[in-house]
């Protein structure tokens, strides 16, 4: 995906695992955009990256599948993917 986006926006992009984001030095990240992708909107990993990154400077646009969702409602701008309930699975192996 990175290269993609770097590619048809022609600027440069990070890609960074929110469950490792808040243990890194953090940058100034004004004019920065962060784009925070969680199914249920309320991932708690995801949550706190965009909550440190904001307070940071950057601004946030979640991708969240669940309208009204934590990550929608803090974000200064969403998409809802339309992917309908997400269902798992129980593993029988462990």
């Amino acid at each position: 995906g990175r290269s993609l986006i770097e590619e048809l926006v022609g600027i440069p992009v990070r890609v960074e695992y929110a469950s490792e984001y808040r243990y890194q030095p953090i940058l100034d990240l004004d004019d920065s955009l962060v784009v925070a992708i969680s199914q249920s909107g309320e991932t708690a990993d995801t949550l706190e990256a965009m909550r440190v990154a904001r307070e940071h400077g950057a601004k946030v646009v979640g991708l969240v599948n669940v309208v009204g969702s934590t990550i929608a409602r803090e974000s200064d701008g969403g998409v809802y993917l339309h992917a309908g309930p997400e269902i798992g699975v129980a593993s029988t192996k462990a």
